[in-house]
């Protein structure tokens, strides 16, 4: 087995053995933080691959505290469910129909060491291995962004972490 096998072999068991997996493999997570449907870890791996797999993994583990934490807000102000908070319109540029990501992120697969990596970085917040990186914050953009986003005059600054900024709603 090459040095880059072994790597995602040893990751994909570390995935595994934290008792959470995509695409059905391992459906109980009794550790997990949130309660989960099935399909919402590969969903969230998805989401973190393709919005920050170039992240350390405290980014790649932000982006995954940002989804939960508006899965936490009040009632009403974004849906209640992981895929409903993931799916809504605009909310992650990975799933906007003109986005280059849109078409990659759903063909990834364990064959990509960086989804794995992503895997590792969901797994470990769902399981509550890690702190949040970015406490309450439920917004989130590319720093690098030539027009920043408008909503941001509305938020407070929470961290800047790689490449993202970090923020929340104002209370």
């Amino acid at each position: 087995m090459s040095g880059s096998a072994t790597v995602r072999a040893t990751l994909l068991a570390l995935v595994l053995l934290a008792g959470c997996a995509v695409e059905g493999r391992v459906v109980e997570m009794p550790q997990s933080v949130v309660p989960l449907k099935r399909g919402d870890a590969d969903l969230l791996t998805r989401v973190v691959w393709a919005e920050s797999r170039s992240e350390p993994f405290e980014g790649q583990c932000a982006i995954v505290f940002v989804i939960l934490n508006r899965l936490h807000r009040e009632p009403g102000r974004f849906p209640d469910t992981i895929q409903g908070i993931i799916h809504q319109p605009y909310a992650f540029s990975c799933f906007n129909t003109s986005d280059p990501q849109c078409a990659k992120v759903k063909v990834v697969s364990e064959t990509d060491p960086s989804f794995i990596e992503a895997m590792y970085a969901v797994t470990s917040v769902l399981t509550g291995r890690v702190p949040s990186p970015v406490g309450k914050a439920d917004h989130y953009y590319l720093t690098s962004t030539p027009r920043p986003p408008a909503w941001r005059k509305s938020m407070t600054l929470v961290k800047r972490l790689g490449s993202h900024t970090f923020m929340s709603e104002k209370p």
